[in-house]
């Protein structure tokens, strides 16, 4: 093992144990402070300020898929795929954690702090905390990997400024305490930290995103792994005791269904993987039916600096941004809303039928199904030479092949590349 790689296993073990200690040592004293605070700042009963928190969580909400359709269409695959691993392997790592914690959230001890959303799971660590720290994070490191003449103190505090908003509206609504948040950032960054510094992970690199296919099936099983055996954990091991007087603050303001009421909400938190199950089931279908498992010109479309999928005019990327939000809300107010009743139906219906099932189909739909559509939309970058795959290359191969055509390239304003083509004239079409 490296030496650098060394020290930075012994740093981030160190500020994991740091971590944990101050977190426990500080909780009450922290939570303490954050209610007085908030308290003092919000007159008793007014509930004014419950509409402009809630629009500050949009990024927490349709936001984070805004987000990766940025990253995705802005920068490449692999980073779009890796903000996807990191935020549901975030959202995973919270809902055992809350199992185990076991923490109320402020209001639920405080009859003077009025929640604005009815957030009936465990709060500490907080899921914001963890995952938009992450997602915004991912966005940085992407983009100024992408574009390196970019002001990276100005995409920087671009970043940094919505996830501040974020956490002053959980803050603010009464569904967690400063701590929590602090605590989910902490791990949140943990995890960053792991992802790129001890895996050394490069959001440009082919061979980073080659790892996925090298390892497909065995981290297809481990994710479904981990979820079957935190649900077999949770169901015999973890005993969750009602407590009467935190059930006497909550009826105040919410009604408890017992779906989601305390832990049980944290079974649509482990079932998050299967949102990057369903993406990395996605991505590898493309390489297998659109590119025939031609492995290297599916890695130059997706992540080649020049030829990737996302090395379109501004117009296009934005439009196809624009589609995947529209198809992203469809999908959320219409497919899948209200297939199951949390009041009568059973843990198993609803988590396969509101949670998983989705999950996957959304992962497979951004990484593979929109991807055909945008094809025959005109939407895709159509300077791709891939021979082995029409349905990405609108140019034909005899076009390519011929002499005039190769000096009006070279003589026109285009990004196509002529090594590129060269190289691929050199190469037999059909191996």
């Amino acid at each position: 093992m490296k030496e650098k790689t060394k020290q930075r296993i012994i740093f981030i073990f160190s500020f994991s144990l740091i971590l944990l200690t101050s977190e426990y040592l500080l909780r009450n004293f922290i939570s303490d402070i954050s209610a007085k605070v908030v308290k003092k700042i919000l007159k008793k009963g007014d509930l004014s300020h419950c509409n402009f928190l809630k629009t500050l969580q949009f990024f927490e909400l349709e936001g984070r898929f805004l987000l990766l359709f940025i990253v995705y269409n802005f920068t490449n695959t692999f980073a779009a795929l890796s903000m996807v691993l990191l935020d549901s392997s975030s959202v995973f790592l919270n809902g055992v954690i809350k199992m185990l914690y076991q923490e109320p959230r402020p209001f639920w001890i405080d009859p003077d702090l009025y929640p604005c959303v009815c957030a009936l799971n465990y709060g500490n660590p907080s899921t914001t905390g963890m995952n938009q720290f992450l997602l915004f994070a991912v966005t940085y490191k992407a983009i100024t990997a992408t574009y390196k003449d970019l002001n990276k103190f100005l995409i920087g505090f671009i970043c940094v400024v919505p996830v501040v908003l974020i956490y002053f509206s959980r803050l603010f609504q009464g569904i967690h305490s400063l701590n929590q948040l602090l605590f989910g950032l902490g791990i949140g960054f943990i995890l960053f930290y792991i992802y790129f510094e001890i895996f050394s992970v490069n959001l440009d690199s082919k061979s980073s995103f080659n790892l996925f296919f090298k390892y497909f099936y065995t981290i297809i099983s481990i994710m479904i792994s981990l979820f079957i055996l935190t649900t077999i954990l949770h169901l015999n091991f973890i005993k969750i005791e009602p407590n009467d007087k935190w059930l006497k603050v909550i009826n105040k303001y919410c009604e408890t269904i017992s779906y989601n009421l305390f832990d049980n909400e944290s079974y649509r938190k482990t079932s998050k993987v299967f949102l990057f199950v369903g993406s990395l089931v996605g991505v590898y279908l493309e390489n297998q039916i659109m590119f025939k498992n031609n492995h290297k010109h599916f890695l130059e479309y997706s992540m080649n600096s020049k030829y990737r999928f996302s090395n379109t005019s501004v117009d296009k990327s934005l439009c196809r941004i624009i589609i995947m939000m529209i198809t992203y809300l469809i999908f959320l107010n219409f497919f899948f809303k209200d297939i199951s009743d949390f009041k009568t139906d059973s843990f198993a219906y609803i988590t396969v039928t509101t949670f998983i099932i989705p999950y996957i189909i959304y992962g497979i739909s951004i990484f593979f199904m929109l991807k055909i559509i945008m094809k025959y939309l005109g939407l895709t970058n159509e300077l791709i030479f891939n021979p082995l795959s029409d349905l990405y290359n609108p140019l034909s191969i005899d076009k390519y092949k011929n002499k005039s055509f190769k000096e009006e390239l070279e003589s026109a304003d285009t990004k196509i590349s002529m090594e590129l083509i060269n190289d691929e004239m050199n190469e037999p079409l059909l191996k």
